[in-house]
């Protein structure tokens, strides 16, 4: 059975690959802040989101499935909560099972197994009759499409079969097999036998009844008891083989739920923990064909968590353009605002709700960050060769669609060379079909990247800060040569 809650045709794959930016892209982008929101302090929950966040979707109709699910989980999550709680359980059924494998002998592997499906059977039980329960209330394809699953799969008839053919591999009658004998006095080709029916009566066994042709093992024969015990492993092996792939099959399909559930679960502690600071949040619009970002109202979900207030806001609209340069006064909300775009493609894509009164983005292939760092303490090696190694190992993992956040890079030199080194890499990303995002404080390179008619850009700019209500709300502007230092000495000394 497939589950299929986070994709339409297949179930979700935890051996895929990540990023291959995931080590700078989490601490730049502070993603551990939203992750922990969405764990509720459930390790198996955060490792979902996180695994969710880290392979961004390439479909829209992917992400529209998980929308979808999410809404429905969003208005009751009671299905969820009720699947959750088996699911949870049956994944703990080794925990659960009389009985542990001491050794790696058939026999012992096949009682193992008896244990373990006999209760898995309880919990087949009883998610069909979640499935029955629910099964005209829901209308996403993915919940719709579990459910019939379910009840179609798991039918009154197939959980009595299955229950009858546990009973009947305890072997309550002892082992029935057949052999043969080979030429050379081996024993061969060994089946096991069901017993029949007639010999379950109560007058079988009596000793008048048994077998003439039989032979038991006298009490102190411990080479005739090992030879026995030797042929009953080899006539159960291939059963007790089967029976473990057919446990191991059933617990799979119950750690594929617990999987899926623990993302939509992830999405539900977000949005209660949004809610909690007062800050609004939707579900994104994803769109294909050229690069498109129009947002009101949007805003980084991280600070807001980590502060437990709301935020401030921004609207922004980008069409068609591969470069967004934010400039402007210091301290004035450009590295946030950053942030809060790189995270919105990353929730989006991952089919999760979006810090926004509105969204609507076209996918990105991937996410890198360049951030400026601290000075490198060991001395072995200058801050600009640090940044340029940085930078190349970037260009050699980007593609066309990757999606670039620069956050003051090349700053560790003087102003004209920083600016163009600057200005050939993120040119080169831009003609390449690289999304580049970049905050600088550099004039000499957003000057002109502002003057160059043939590549296309959004400028932002953050202005001085002259009423609270304006305080980290940017504005469409050309990039001014100044770097605001009134602002500054006004921080640091106060004004008269």
């Amino acid at each position: 059975m497939k589950v299929r809650l986070m994709f339409p045709d297949h179930d979700v794959d935890t051996a895929s690959p990540e990023m291959p930016s995931a080590a700078t892209t989490v601490p730049d982008l502070e993603l551990d802040t939203l992750w922990d929101a969405m764990s509720g302090g459930d390790a198996f929950v955060r490792d979902v989101v996180r695994a969710a966040t880290l392979r961004p979707l390439q479909g829209v109709d992917v992400i529209l499935h998980r929308q979808a699910v999410l809404d429905e989980c969003r208005r009751d999550p009671s299905l969820l909560e009720a699947l959750d709680e088996v699911a949870g359980r049956a994944v703990t059924v080794e925990r659960r099972a009389s009985t542990w494998i001491f050794d790696r002998s058939p026999t012992m592997s096949l009682t193992y197994a008896v244990s373990v499906l006999g209760l898995l059977v309880d919990d087949l039980r009883a998610i069909r009759t979640i499935a029955d329960r629910y099964s005209g209330q829901v209308r996403s394809a993915g919940w719709s499409g579990l459910l019939t699953t379910i009840r179609s799969e798991i039918t009154d008839d197939y959980l009595d079969v299955l229950r009858a053919e546990i009973d009947h591999l305890k072997l309550s009658d002892g082992v029935v097999h057949s052999a043969h004998v080979s030429a050379t006095g081996l024993t061969i080709d060994l089946v096991l036998r069901r017993p029949r029916a007639e010999n379950h009566r109560l007058l079988s066994h009596n000793p008048l009844h048994r077998p003439t042709l039989s032979w038991t093992v006298p009490d102190r024969d411990e080479a005739g008891s090992r030879a026995f015990g030797e042929l009953r492993d080899r006539a159960i092996l291939e059963v007790a083989t089967t029976a473990l792939h057919a446990a191991e099959h059933v617990k799979g399909f119950f750690e594929a739920l617990r999987a899926e559930l623990a993302f939509y679960r992830g999405c539900l502690n977000l949005t209660a923990a949004l809610d909690a600071t007062g800050g609004h949040w939707c579900l994104p619009v994803p769109v294909d064909g050229d690069h498109q970002l129009r947002c009101t109202g949007i805003y980084d979900p991280c600070l807001a968590l980590r502060t437990r207030s709301r935020v401030v806001t921004n609207d922004l609209e980008i069409g068609g353009q591969h470069l967004l340069v934010i400039s402007g006064a210091n301290h004035g909300g450009k590295s946030t605002l950053l942030r809060t775009l790189g995270v919105a493609h990353l929730m989006a894509q991952a089919g999760m709700p979006v810090a926004a009164d509105t969204c609507t983005l076209s996918l990105v292939r991937d996410v890198h960050t360049h951030w400026a760092r601290e000075e490198d303490a060991g001395l072995r090696r200058g801050k600009l060769d640090e940044e340029l190694e940085r930078l190349s190992e970037i260009i050699g993992r980007v593609h066309p669609g990757s999606l670039v956040l620069s956050n003051e890079s090349l700053s560790s030199t003087n102003e004209s060379e920083g600016a163009a080194i600057a200005l050939d890499v993120f040119r080169a990303l831009a003609d390449g079909g690289v999304l580049v995002y970049l905050v600088t404080h550099l004039y000499d390179l957003s000057r002109p990247m502002f003057d160059d008619t043939s590549r296309p850009a959004v400028f932002l700019r953050a202005p001085r800060q002259s009423s609270e209500s304006a305080r980290y709300r940017l504005e469409v502007g050309p990039p001014l040569p100044t770097s605001f230092g009134r602002d500054l000495y006004e921080e640091v000394f106060g004004t008269a």
